[in-house]
């Protein structure tokens, strides 16, 4: 992509503080984003090439207030609504945290102390399931048996804790995650809204089986 911002960018950042788009109505439920960095190389703004991993935002709530946001296999963070159009990001999985402004309907810019612009992103697909982004695969265990986990309503398996993380309103996905790693010998999800109002929802994965327990707080499983 490699196009100069220059004074553009400025506008753009002037026109992301005074417009009407409101981060409730871009982040509702399930969207995609095609994200670039955009450096400063020779005292101007230029924006890259659109990373191949897209971010994924779903929010935790009706309103859109917070949520979850992640590069599938690379980061998982959290987000909160700070203004009309405007979001805080923090990362979960290790330390680094923005602030990203709307612009319009189907572009963003990220940055940090109010004036480092950080990443440019642009509306690739919104909903469930999108093609932008293949669904993390459960791989076959060394030993030829089953990695599958059989998911475990209302149940939680408190202990043996060694990784835990943000993740989506969909716990198969925290099943995944533990059928890919060697570690993980047993799971819980914890549902959005269990640790506050506006909590994420969290996968806990863990390296060995502990007794469950009945709770409408979770989901669980554990490695056949």
């Amino acid at each position: 992509m490699g196009w100069e911002l220059k004074l553009i960018a400025l506008l753009m950042i002037a026109a992301a503080l005074t417009t009407t788009v409101a981060a409730i109505d871009q982040l509702k439920g399930i969207t995609y984003w095609d994200v670039a960095e955009i450096t400063n190389p020779s005292g101007h703004h230029e924006i890259g090439d659109y990373h191949q991993v897209p971010w994924r935002f779903e929010s935790s709530d009706a309103n859109a207030n917070a949520g979850t946001v992640e590069a599938t296999n690379l980061w998982v963070g959290t987000w909160n609504a700070v203004g009309p159009c405007t979001i805080y990001c923090k990362m979960t999985s290790g330390y680094d945290e923005w602030y990203l402004t709307f612009i319009n309907p189907k572009y963003f810019i990220a940055y940090k102390n109010d004036v480092y612009l950080y990443r440019f992103g642009h509306l690739r697909g919104v909903g469930g399931t999108s093609a932008a982004v293949t669904p993390t695969p459960v791989v076959p265990s060394d030993n030829g048996g089953s990695n599958a986990i059989s998911l475990e309503q209302n149940t939680d398996r408190p202990g043996m804790n060694y990784k835990n993380y943000a993740t989506s309103q969909d716990p198969q996905i925290c099943a995944n995650d533990c059928a890919n790693d060697p570690n993980c010998r047993a799971f819980t999800y914890v549902n959005p809204g269990v640790r506050g109002p506006n909590s994420p929802p969290e996968c806990w994965l863990k390296n060995g089986v502990p007794n469950a327990v009945s709770g409408d707080c979770c989901v669980s499983g554990v490695k056949i």
